[in-house]
């Protein structure tokens, strides 16, 4: 064999491991690109679902007419939509009776800024109870009897007047899952 053939076998040798290394340089570069096409995809399929969690909220001082939408609204035995004494806002269902408003007396406490409100799927009643006399008043358990514009019961709610010092004020609270919203009136009476 003379030079020029070995040397051309050793060009053919070197061009052969050259397209080697070519190849498998090009390999490992097609490999990172398709791993980064797959962690770009992964991360937006990630983030997608975090917004889809969070669900759609409106913008902050905007109201949702429900009924436009022919949605019902509901959290469990309390339906979310204005009626008889109540109205919905900002998600709450308030009681807007003025007879609640009154100042009512029960065994020498005065009671005032009576509300109700709903939401998450139970009704609270709250009043401030004020006892405006120089005596001790002792706490108990009572009643607090709803009523509707016919006078009649609409729910009966358990609660705890607290202990009352001599002209002090306290607030009493009570909670149910039936929707006292659309009470027309209320009272206390003794268990």
């Amino acid at each position: 064999m003379n030079k020029k053939t070995k040397e051309n076998e050793k060009k053919e040798i070197n061009k052969k491991e050259k397209n080697e290394k070519d190849i498998g340089t090009n390999v490992a570069k097609i490999v990172v690109i398709v791993l980064i096409v797959i962690l770009i995809a992964y991360l937006l399929i990630a983030f997608s679902k975090k917004d889809e969690d969070k669900g759609l909220k409106p913008a902050p001082n905007t109201t949702i007419d429900y009924n436009l939408l022919n949605v019902e609204r509901s959290n469990g035995n309390i339906v979310m939509e204005d009626g008889t004494n109540a109205e919905v806002k900002d998600g709450v269902k308030r009681n807007t009776s003025s007879k609640l408003q009154e100042e009512r007396t029960y065994n020498d406490m005065n009671i005032r800024d009576a509300r109700i409100e709903a939401t998450g799927g139970m009704s609270q009643f709250a009043a401030t109870v004020e006892n405006p006399y120089d005596k001790n008043i002792e706490g108990e358990f009572v009643d607090v009897v709803f009523i509707n514009e016919d006078g009649s019961e609409l729910a009966r709610v358990e609660t705890f007047f607290p202990d009352l010092e001599p002209n002090s004020t306290s607030e009493i609270n009570a909670s149910t899952d039936i929707d006292i919203t659309s009470a027309y009136d209320f009272y206390i009476e003794a268990k």
